[in-house]
């Protein structure tokens, strides 16, 4: 039911100050019945973007969240297919995908070669990835996913790693009983979670200077307010 949340994205090429490009996810349509998550590329000229083009459709889902990591690669935020589709590495939903930035399959891709996986995944085992954004540091991808009736989650994205939904959750049901248990071997946890849920919405780096004892901090955004400690 959270799989509309996340919308369309802007991220910058890493080397915007030289070539301007600008990346954009949104929702495609394909015909009157079907949508999908696609990622287009414009320069900006100063006023305006200029030559909109595809690097990447999907199958499926709405507009998703895109960050550039550490290592010059696009990372896209892959939504719907439903909860079976998320533990099925040969689809693309609920997956985090990596590519280049003229939307190419790296070929250090973690499922490259398999015969049964999709050589962009990246990440499985997603509900509904909210926002990522890259450590100032270490280059990776943070990402902050909602869970169902809680468990949000802060999850550092590792490659090949399987995040657990639908079969491990922090969260319950709306109907009311656990999602699945906690914690399960093979499965990677989230470095912090929420319960009850924050309604997680974003995430960023400090990495100013007028704030010195922050810089370097990750901050997460939630949207229920007055329900959140230090709110309302």
């Amino acid at each position: 039911r959270a799989q509309g949340l996340s919308g369309m994205d802007l991220a910058l090429h890493p080397d915007f100050d030289r070539n301007h490009y600008v990346y954009i996810s949104y929702t495609k349509p394909l015909d009157p019945q079907r949508t999908t998550l696609a990622v287009a590329r414009a320069v900006w000229d100063g006023r305006a973007l200029t030559g909109l083009t595809d690097v990447f459709v999907g199958e499926g889902g709405g507009g998703g969240p895109i960050a550039f990591g550490g290592d010059g690669m696009l990372y896209i935020a892959s939504g719907g297919g439903g909860e079976q589709a998320t533990q099925t590495a040969n689809s693309l939903g609920g997956k985090t995908l990596r590519l280049t930035d003229t939307g190419k399959v790296p070929p250090d891709n973690p499922f490259v070669g398999r015969s049964d996986a999709r050589p962009e995944v990246f990440t499985m085992g997603h509900r509904n990835t909210l926002r990522m954004a890259r450590h100032p540091g270490t280059g990776a991808i943070w990402q902050v996913e909602m869970g169902p009736n809680g468990g949000d989650e802060v999850n550092i994205l590792v490659p090949g790693a399987n995040y657990g939904w639908p079969l491990v959750s922090l969260g319950r049901t709306y109907g009311g009983p656990w999602q699945g248990p906690f914690t399960k071997e093979g499965f990677r946890d989230p470095i912090v979670y929420w319960m009850p849920a924050i309604a997680v919405s974003s995430i960023a780096f400090y990495t100013g200077d007028r704030l010195p004892k922050w810089n370097g901090d990750v901050f997460v955004t939630g949207m229920r307010y007055g329900e959140i400690p230090g709110t309302g």
